[in-house]
């Protein structure tokens, strides 16, 4: 009788449990799933980057090899353009590399908001990429009002600035790049807007996805599109939200601040 008791209570407890166990085990499936979904993911994203590194990295020294190997019989202005010709495809490698290392103290780091100028943080990116736009003949215009004041983690702001700076002097041939910004209701939406080639429907579906691909620029510049996701994770981690606008006749990219 005793034995029957034990018995019964024991088989009470396992089915009491049984169902919590199934849905302890679906859970853990699901959460191997995913987090198989997410290495995929980041192995397609390093082959990307990996791919985009190595084609400017050895472009450069291969330039530094002929110009080492050959010094002496090179005229100086030959040295001048393979040296140039190396810098040029160093650039990206350096960009994409400065991406990912901001990417990553970004996501460790807690939002450190600062009241700034938006026109100064401007001025002080579209200095920073002048030169690259003075290559293309490209025109830079602040029109962001000089009593324009922000509240924001400065360094997202300098990062989704100069990002998104950069990706219109890719894709713009000739015409220009315009900083400007709206305030409505306490929100200030930043827009970057160029003259150049647009963005395709497809890749514009593309763009936010964990699809990384090359598209070379109008001067064929390389790059992953990894620049413009990580602009939309820092600035939506700032409680903001990035949004594109293209057609044949350029792109609008802004963002909520």
């Amino acid at each position: 009788m005793f034995c029957n008791f034990f018995v019964n209570i024991r088989n009470w407890r396992t089915n009491c449990q049984y169902p919590e166990l199934l849905k302890k085990n679906a859970d853990l499936v699901n959460e191997n799933s995913v987090l198989t979904d997410k290495v995929a993911e980041l192995e397609k994203m390093m082959v990307t980057i990996a791919h985009d590194l190595k084609g400017p990295i050895s472009g450069s020294l291969n330039w530094l090899e002929l110009i080492d190997s050959k010094y002496d019989d090179l005229p100086e202005e030959k040295r001048k353009n393979y040296l140039k010709a190396g810098l040029g495809q160093l650039k990206p490698a350096h960009g994409l590399l400065i991406n990912l290392l901001e990417w990553s103290r970004f996501g460790r780091h807690a939002l450190k908001p600062v009241k700034m100028s938006l026109r100064e943080v401007g001025d002080i990116n579209f200095d920073l990429l002048g030169p690259e736009a003075k290559k293309k003949g490209l025109e830079l215009i602040n029109l962001v009002p000089d009593d324009l004041i922000i509240e924001a983690d400065q360094n997202i702001i300098h990062m989704a600035l100069r990002n998104i700076i950069s990706n219109s002097i890719k894709f713009t041939k000739t015409g220009s790049i315009t900083l400007s910004a709206t305030t409505s209701g306490g929100v200030t939406r930043v827009s970057v807007a160029d003259t150049g080639i647009g963005i395709s429907p497809e890749n514009l579906k593309r763009i936010f996805s964990t699809e990384f691909h090359s598209t070379p620029g109008t001067n064929n510049e390389t790059g992953t599109g990894f620049g413009l996701l990580f602009c939309k994770e820092m600035i939506e981690k700032s409680g903001g939200q990035l949004f594109i606008e293209s057609s044949s006749l350029g792109t609008t990219v802004s963002f909520s601040v």
